[in-house]
């Protein structure tokens, strides 16, 4: 492998980019005869590519089944594609070796204003949001395609409020529910306070606790504390969607139905929504018009429906 190569995903991760695509082609078009900048920002751009395994051969091709490696374009190469194009890329990863890797993206594009940036998206994003041309004369010609495709549940809600804030981008997020119910114990016991914190940033709140989990109290004995109380998950992964969305609600004037996402056998692995706060009604009706029009092709597509 080279030194950008990047093992993950599977068939929802090329679900997850046509969507990308089919709206990056809609938000620059729909931009394109209008005094605005038009702006990619990517917090989890990876290295702009993919190793991809793939199942070849077999009976129905009367050949020897066997494993073939492909090497698929991410979404930062997606979107150098995307035509008309952006004016202004901003391709941020916390890891070293992906960074580089997007330096090297960079140079091939010398003509393009591509910025590759080390660091944690939540850091970045707000502080790029508060910086010139966001801030000051030109704030008002600024407009962002944001997508936000995380390592687990790396995405802080303080960074999409900012981003709400905004009110300049449209931001596609990819929701990882498996994640999220990983780092949710079924014993309220197991819930340390690492794990509190970084559920508490991820959602936006901490009355998670008390919705998630249901306690009783027990009279206890001899070798326990008397009085003290038990607590056991009461939840799965479509009540924190639910819990979830309605957070993102609160925040963003629109918040599309979320496109799931199938890995392997479990639905709902992922959920891709789509946000905005763009305070121009004439605005959001054509962003949900886009959005929602792209979503429901693709969960069409897959003989899904929308809850």
């Amino acid at each position: 492998m080279s030194a950008d190569d990047h093992r993950f995903g599977g068939e929802w991760t090329e679900i997850k980019l046509a969507v990308l695509d089919a709206y990056s082609g809609f938000f620059t078009t729909a931009l394109q005869f209008q005094d605005f900048k038009r702006w990619y920002i990517d917090g989890f751009a990876g290295t702009g590519r993919r190793v991809n395994l793939r199942q070849a051969g077999g009976l129905f091709e009367a050949e020897p089944l066997e494993t073939k490696e492909e090497t698929l374009e991410g979404s930062a190469r997606r979107a150098l594609a995307i035509h008309p194009p952006y004016h202004h890329l901003v391709l941020i990863d916390a890891r070293k070796s992906h960074a580089e890797a997007l330096e090297a993206i960079a140079r091939e594009f010398p003509d393009r204003d591509v910025r590759p940036i080390r660091g944690d998206a939540n850091d970045v994003i707000p502080k790029l949001l508060l910086s010139p041309p966001w801030i000051g004369r030109e704030a008002g010609a600024q407009r962002a395609l944001v997508f936000l495709d995380p390592y687990g549940i790396n995405v802080d809600f303080t960074t999409l409020q900012a981003l709400a804030a905004c009110q300049r981008a449209d931001v596609w997020l990819l929701v990882n529910l498996k994640a999220v119910v990983q780092q949710l114990a079924h014993d309220h016991k197991g819930l340390d306070d690492s794990k509190r914190q970084s559920i508490s940033r991820f959602l936006g709140s901490d009355t998670w606790e008390s919705q998630f989990y249901a306690f009783r109290k027990h009279s206890g004995d001899l070798f326990s504390q008397v009085g003290g109380t038990e607590g056991e998950r009461v939840i799965d992964r479509y009540d924190v969607a639910k819990f979830y969305r309605a957070q993102l609600q609160k925040t963003f004037r629109y918040v599309s139905e979320p496109l799931s996402l199938k890995v392997g056998s479990q639905d709902d692995y992922f959920q891709l929504y789509c946000m905005s706060n763009n305070p121009s009604e004439k605005a959001q009706q054509l962003i949900k018009r886009g959005a929602e029009s792209i979503l429901r092709k693709f969960a069409a597509s897959r003989r899904t429906s929308f809850p």
